[in-house]
């Protein structure tokens, strides 16, 4: 048996754990010297090499515009009046908003001290602040609100789609050298925080009763699978021979670091959620 309570309990420790994440990633591989250096190693230990993966990134990256976010806001608020639940719609679109300007707020007010030397040539704008991503930020967004809205009964599988969605854009914008990892690191826990508060205020409003629900242990299974296929994967595309060498490890890590975020915040909001008609 879960309550209302029981599942606001999952989603206010989640939004704590993931706000403390998000600041120890900034305090870490923003504000200090090894930090800067691991994160610099990562970003360059990148050797794509894929030239499909590398159009299917551009791609994906392509549909970030106001434009797209606009329409995906609509598009929660349509399914959730269709479930007759308008309230659910409004607050998924205002979470979305929400995460991808203060990620932008956080990039231009967030101070990036340089410490660490980049080893390579890197974008003109990686000297001001990039942490978190806003690309990533809106992509994850954009899935995690579809969790919200999803109707109970796919909550799960909405979740495990919406899990690889955030993987895709999380390691887009580092494959493609637009950001650091641990600015996608950053784009995945921002995101997750804005929808546990939406999800939170929803609990707050409408006090779902008891209700008993299965586990969704397949769902689960699921993701722990997908998201170790997308980290040999993810490895795979970077073109580097196996075993690792000692100067492969910083991109093995800060890849773990990227899609495990991405899919346990993702089965997390499903866990929270799962059952919940009300919302």
């Amino acid at each position: 048996m879960t309550t209302g309570r029981s599942a606001a309990w999952v989603l206010a420790a989640g939004v704590a754990i993931f706000a403390a994440l998000l600041a120890a990633g900034y305090g870490f591989f923003v504000l200090t010297k090894p930090g800067q250096a691991i994160d610099y190693a990562g970003y360059f230990g990148r050797g794509l090499e894929a030239r499909v993966a590398v159009d299917y990134d551009r791609h994906i990256l392509s549909w970030i515009t106001p434009l797209h976010l606009a329409i995906a806001g609509g598009l929660m608020v349509v399914l959730a009046s269709f479930r007759r639940r308008p309230l659910t719609g409004l607050l998924a679109a205002a979470a979305l908003f929400a995460a991808v300007f203060g990620a932008e707020w956080f990039k231009k007010n967030l101070p990036r001290p340089e410490l660490s030397r980049a080893p390579g040539p890197v974008p003109a704008y990686f000297s001001t602040d990039t942490y978190p991503s806003g690309h990533t930020t809106a992509g994850t967004s954009i899935a995690m609100g579809f969790i919200l809205v999803a109707g109970f009964r796919w909550r799960w599988a909405v979740s495990v789609a919406a899990a690889l969605a955030s993987s895709s854009y999380a390691t887009a914008v580092l494959f493609l050298g637009w950001h650091r990892p641990s600015d996608a690191f950053g784009g995945i826990l921002w995101s997750a925080i804005c929808f546990g508060a939406a999800g939170l205020l929803l609990m707050m409003i409408q006090r779902p009763p008891p209700r008993t629900e299965k586990p969704g242990w397949l769902a689960l299974i699921a993701h722990f699978l997908l998201c170790a296929t997308c980290l040999a994967a993810g490895w795979w595309l970077t073109g580097d021979p196996w075993p690792m060498a000692a100067r492969d490890l910083p991109l093995a890590g800060m890849l773990a670091l990227i899609v495990i975020p991405a899919f346990a915040t993702c089965a997390w909001l499903a866990w929270a959620l799962a059952g919940a008609e009300e919302i």
